[in-house]
């Protein structure tokens, strides 16, 4: 199946800008993460088709998916 990935800003391992990747059936965020470089669970907001979505959040075919890095200060 085939994911268009959106990074924004800068993710530990990661370029940020689009990309399409490719996945396996079945595949999960976590397969997404692994196969862009972001080890485990990364300090990330993750959107899919605009909604949340967590690491064992299923993938379909066309998906759009869109990386946040998760900031902290004041």
């Amino acid at each position: 199946m085939r994911i268009e990935v959106r990074l924004h800003g800068r993710l530990p391992g990661a370029q940020p800008g689009s990309r399409v990747i490719e996945l396996g059936e079945g595949a999960r965020l976590s397969d997404a993460f692994a196969l862009l470089g972001l080890s485990g669970s990364p300090p990330v907001v993750a959107l899919l088709d605009g909604g949340p979505a967590w690491p064992d959040t299923p993938l379909r075919d066309g998906a759009r998916l869109e990386l946040m890095p998760i900031v902290d200060g004041g």
